[in-house]
């Protein structure tokens, strides 16, 4: 769901609700921060979740773009994915505006359309150096842990 309708509250609210009726144990909202305060935008979503969904629902917010992880990783990712080899690491994934436009550098045709490519590029992010270089995926981490504890 694009983020413009995600972060209105029934919007929000009708897609935790669809997921939870579809059998789920639990559900992740997840949401590019763009130039939001990752913890203010949070709560807003947070408070936008019925209450009787909100202990099987966390919320992870992506500090600007999710694409930052990908930056984050980006050395495990060269060769793989459409990826140029050879990347280097890059400094601070999550203070960089426009990580899709950074990711486009480095792949092979030079485009990036989330659409497209972020399910392959997710299945082949290593998960462990995204871990160590973004404290927003650890975040997210964290809360799939605690998600599948119960």
């Amino acid at each position: 769901m694009p983020r413009n309708r995600l972060i209105k509250a029934e919007e929000l609210s009708r897609a935790v609700q669809l997921a939870a009726r579809r059998g789920t144990d639990g559900v992740i909202v997840l949401v590019d921060a763009d130039e939001d305060c990752a913890v203010e935008l949070a709560e807003q979503i947070r408070l936008s979740i019925p209450g009787h969904l909100g202990s099987r629902t966390k919320v992870w917010i992506a500090v600007r773009e999710v694409e930052a992880w990908f930056l984050a990783a980006l050395p495990e990712l060269s060769g793989r994915a459409s990826v140029l080899p050879g990347r280097p690491p890059q400094a601070d994934a999550e203070t960089v505006a426009g990580a899709k436009g950074r990711i486009a550098q480095h792949r092979v045709d030079g485009r990036y359309s989330s659409a497209v490519d972020m399910v392959r590029l997710m299945a082949q992010l290593d998960i462990d150096a995204a871990k160590a270089r973004s404290r927003s995926f650890r975040h997210l981490d964290a809360a799939l842990a605690s998600l599948l504890a119960g």
